[in-house]
This record gives C-alpha cells, sequence and structure tokens, in this order.
C-alpha cells in the first residue's frame, strides 16, 4: 500500500518469494499442484499448519495460513475434541528436535 516503509515493502517482497520458492520446492518434490484451492481439505490443512508450526519453518507456516486464508478459514481448530491430539503431535515435534526444557517458574 502506499506509504508503506520501504523496509517494510522490501521485507514482505522477500518473504513473498521465500514462500513461493517453498511452494515450488514442493511442487517439484511431491507432485503437487493446485489441490490447495480444494475446499475439502481445510482439516488437514490446519493440522499441517499446526505440525509445521512445531517444526520451526515460517515458510511453511505462512503457506498453510495462505491456503487458509484463501477459503476464508481461520487457524483455530474447527473440531476441539482434536486440541489435545494436536497439542500431543506438536508436544512429539518439539521433544524430536531435544529442545532444552522449559524454564522452571520461580514464583
Amino acid at each position: 500500500p502506499r506509504g508503506l516503509h520501504e523496509e517494510t515493502q522490501d521485507l514482505v517482497k522477500r518473504f513473498a518469494e521465500a514462500m513461493a520458492q517453498k511452494l515450488y520446492d514442493a511442487e517439484q518434490k511431491y507432485g503437487y499442484d493446485d489441490g490447495w484451492m480444494s475446499d475439502n481439505w481445510m482439516g488437514e490443512c490446519r493440522e499441517n499448519l499446526y505440525e509445521h508450526l512445531a517444526k520451526g519453518d515460517p515458510r511453511d507456516v505462512a503457506n498453510y495460513c495462505a491456503f487458509l486464508w484463501h477459503h476464508k478459514e481461520t487457524t483455530a481448530p474447527n473440531d476441539w475434541s482434536h486440541v489435545m491430539e494436536i497439542a500431543t503431535t506438536m508436544i512429539d515435534i518439539l521433544m524430536e528436535r531435544q529442545l532444552p526444557p522449559p524454564p522452571q517458574d520461580q514464583g
């Protein structure tokens, strides 16, 4: 938009290019195409978002957010009965990364 700071414009352009490259690489590696346009995978899309959030690559997270945005969907789980399953998956992924334990509350 007009008036957006020059450095912010540059950030958005660079990140959009990085997102596009990540999508291109996935298309080449896995044979993906425009399946993201389908309405019938929003639950799976959210699950992939949460999984990739735990994995840590902001480009993947942004791409799944873009898919949800395209469908006018929220990033929040649409079925709260799966929240514990999602949290467990995220914890498993984080444990695989061997992160140090969280700091103890000194309160």
